[in-house]
């Protein structure tokens, strides 16, 4: 039986706070040293939780919209963004799949998601790369993605579903790639892949270490699909 993925989250931020702690990801990190996004630009943020890499975002000086599912979530990040006092971070409660009112019609300059969407779908996945991400980006917007790696311990756990697609005992979905999903995610689509590697991030989650094997994904919105 699948899970109810908000009731998960809620839960999980209820219990455990700031679960990843406060410091940005590597990810996040990666973007902004790497100059991917910058100073002045505006970012939709997708699982952006308690807003630790929507502050860090916020702190170099980019406009973000920072979307998660949890309600619990969200109220911590925006009492931290409160207390930082950044006017440039709007946190939002809201399904990906749903897109809050607040934000229909916005278009942006970049869309960020670190480990969230092998948490979907991959018929949803697939939408978001056909028509999201080409409807949210302006021209030549950035998509830069976090991507569970198949070289992950947790591959092959749980139920199969699909091809690198497991069905884990709490009835979460969970979808590892590799670099012929990601290949085939983005082709004939609008998106053209400007970087793909694969890296090693060193993670706190609550109180275990753990070392994580991802994809990162950069990706730019073209005039056409050849373009």
């Amino acid at each position: 039986m699948k899970t109810n993925v908000r009731d998960y989250w809620d839960g999980r931020y209820r219990t455990n706070g700031f679960i990843y702690g406060t410091a940005p990801s590597h990810l996040a990190k990666w973007t902004v040293l790497n100059r991917w996004f910058e100073r002045g630009q505006k970012v939709l943020e997708l699982g952006g939780g308690y807003g630790r890499n929507g502050i860090f975002f916020a702190k170099n000086g980019i406009e973000v919209v920072s979307l998660d599912i949890s309600s619990v979530a969200t109220k911590m990040g925006i009492l931290a963004a409160d207390h930082a006092n950044l006017s440039n971070l709007r946190l939002l409660e809201g399904d990906i799949h749903s897109l809050p009112t607040s934000i229909r019609g916005e278009k942006f300059d970049g869309v960020f998601s670190n480990f969230c969407l092998h948490l979907a779908e991959w018929n949803a996945v697939r939408e978001f790369v056909f028509g999201y991400f080409e409807y949210w980006l302006n021209l030549g917007g950035r998509v830069i993605l976090s991507l569970l790696s198949t070289k992950d311990p947790d591959f092959g756990k749980g139920e199969r579903i699909a091809k690198n697609i497991f069905e884990l005992d709490d009835g979460r979905l969970q979808i590892f790639f590799d670099r012929s999903d990601i290949r085939e995610l983005f082709g004939n689509t609008r998106m053209k892949i400007e970087s793909l590697k694969h890296a090693w991030e060193l993670e706190t989650i609550v109180s275990v270490v753990r070392n994580t094997p991802f994809w990162i994904v950069v990706a730019k919105k073209q005039g056409d699909p050849d373009g």
